[in-house]
């Protein structure tokens, strides 16, 4: 279950096909006059179709292909039926994520937040009440993360905004210039090489048949994912921001504002280093005796991904060059992908934490050494006409 909700998670952020970067960079200004309605109505229209008809065709020859991919590398030795919840449970991700992006861009935060939280507490009480009925498998798990949640997300989100909805179905016009095709695909393909990246170090694992250790490492990586989606709420706030950054005086406020709210999630990860194993025995049990250390170590790496986040939010919004992040998130996933193979026989688990601080450290840097290049070519500060 662990590798298999790794994949949708996988899948859910590459079937985004680098739309959210576009509608973070156009939707805020959009929604802000209202003579542009239409066109934002039609944005929103553009790119949920766009997104579904490719989610449709990958999920469609994914579930021809998955037998084959789990027998000759997962080998998680899933049914038919497990492969299949899983595969259409990542176009309930994808759809839920993109509704949330939209959300976020036109700063709804509190609303989305709130229908997630629903969606969350009734996926809890789904998975409780199926424990006494005996319904408590990997393929029913699955199903309720990745179809009933997003269903109770997505209802909630459609009734509140029926009027809305109504004039996107009925009256809205779709528009391939709206997709910003060369911009969006650049990040895209960015992007995917960064999320194959952080998950080759659990994939390898469970190539090299380590079961156990696969289950350890499982468990501390849900440790990092639900810090990073801290991160993620963040740079989703701080991201429309960074689109209105003109001169260097805007340029280093934002930089020192950013970090300040980054700090939080990298406290979080600094916390995990010094946690006592007790911590761990009380959460996870002894039956995952490696997980306190790979949590920590682990919790070591990441602190350099969530303070390298805001050159990341530099490339895509203020410079708005994704060729940066593409060049370095290949040599990310080669650092990974290559250094798990060589190491992990040797290693087993532990090389993964090794392998993300190798390769966190890469992007930091080379992102860092870029950023400083591109932020000299702005100027010192120039007159912003109000709008």
């Amino acid at each position: 279950m662990t590798v298999l909700l790794n994949i949708i998670y996988i899948l859910a952020n590459i079937m985004e096909f680098g739309t959210t970067a576009t509608i973070y960079s156009y939707m805020p200004d959009m929604h802000a006059k209202k003579e542009r309605r239409m066109e934002l109505l039609g944005f929103i229209k553009t790119t949920v179709c766009y997104q579904s008809i490719l989610s449709i065709i990958v999920i469609t020859l994914l579930i021809v292909a998955f037998p084959t991919l789990d027998k000759y590398f997962f080998k998680t030795g899933s049914s038919m039926a497990v492969l299949t919840i899983t595969s259409i449970s990542i176009l309930g991700l994808v759809w839920q994520n993109t509704l949330l992006n939209m959300f976020f861009a036109v700063k709804k935060f509190l609303d989305a937040n709130i229908w997630l939280n629903v969606s969350n507490v009734l996926k809890t009480i789904v998975i409780i009440a199926m424990i006494p009925l005996g319904w408590m498998n990997p393929g029913s798990v699955i199903m309720v993360y990745g179809i009933v949640g997003p269903a109770i997300f997505i209802a909630i989100a459609i009734w509140r905004y029926r009027l809305q909805v109504n004039i996107i179905v009925k009256v809205a016009k779709t528009s391939r210039a709206q997709l910003k095709i060369r911009y969006t695909l650049t990040n895209f393909v960015a992007t995917q090489f960064f999320n194959l990246g952080m998950r080759m170090d659990l994939f390898i694992l469970s190539y090299f048949g380590l079961r156990t250790q696969v289950a350890d490492y499982g468990l501390a990586q849900k440790v990092m994912l639900t810090i990073i989606s801290t991160i993620v709420s963040i740079t989703q706030v701080l991201s429309p921001r960074y689109a209105l950054i003109k001169t260097k005086i805007q340029a280093k406020a934002e930089f020192k504002h950013s970090i300040a709210y980054l700090m939080l999630p990298t406290a979080l990860f600094a916390l995990l280093i010094i946690l006592p194993d007790w911590v761990f025995t009380i959460i996870f049990t002894h039956k995952f005796i490696e997980t306190p250390v790979l949590t920590r170590a682990m919790g070591a790496a990441y602190i350099l991904y969530s303070l390298g986040q805001v050159f990341a939010l530099f490339y895509l919004y203020t410079f708005k060059k994704p060729q940066m992040l593409l060049v370095t998130n290949i040599i990310f996933f080669i650092i990974m992908t290559g250094g798990c193979f060589t190491v992990i026989p040797h290693l087993k688990a532990i090389t993964g934490p090794i392998m993300l601080t190798l390769g966190f450290a890469f992007l930091v840097v080379s992102q860092g050494i870029g950023f400083v290049k591109e932020y000299r070519k702005l100027p010192e500060d120039v007159e912003i006409k109000h709008q």
